[in-house]
């Protein structure tokens, strides 16, 4: 979706249109305030399309709400899914309120989207021990890993190397 939390800017999505090295394929949907913060019925439906369309190997869901739509997904196409935590999703919402207490709102639907990506996912990466301590309330310690801010350049390049990913 573009954007991040509000439209971009025009020139953005322009400049990342160019096709880039590894990636299979890539659409555009345009943001939304409803979409970015609860669920993108867009976003859902051209995944869901190309899960069914396509062969991969699993399912990258990176942060949040995007495991939303890896449940759905992993479970209509069988497939794996990996959830990338940037933080303890929830908990940051929560801390967003004092500024925007419309954010409120979002906290129990946040909740339960972590919870399930976290429960239903083959590995759940947190960003800090602290979070993957926080998680291991929900999921065994087996099914946890933590990578430093949430980016290790050498194993995302040796998974897209080996394997095809739907990454939402």
């Amino acid at each position: 979706m573009e954007g991040s939390g509000q439209p971009p800017p025009p020139e953005i999505p322009d400049a990342y249109a160019q096709p880039i090295e590894g990636v299979r394929r890539m659409e555009p949907i345009p943001f939304s305030a409803f979409g970015y913060f609860v669920f993108s019925r867009r976003l859902h439906r051209t995944a869901t399309r190309w899960a069914e369309r396509e062969r991969y190997d699993g399912l990258i869901c990176d942060y949040g709400l995007a495991a939303a739509y890896g449940l759905s997904i992993r479970r209509s196409a069988k497939l794996p899914m990996v959830y990338f935590s940037h933080n303890v999703e929830f908990k940051q919402t929560i801390k967003k309120i004092r500024k925007d207490p419309r954010r409120l709102a979002l906290v129990p639907h946040n909740y339960l989207v972590e919870r399930r990506g976290v429960e239903r996912s083959r590995l759940t990466v947190a960003i800090s021990e602290s979070d993957a301590e926080f998680y291991e309330r929900w999921v065994e310690p087996e099914r946890l890993c933590v990578i430093p801010q949430g980016f290790d350049a050498v194993s995302y390049t040796h998974l897209r190397a080996h394997e095809t990913v739907l990454d939402l």
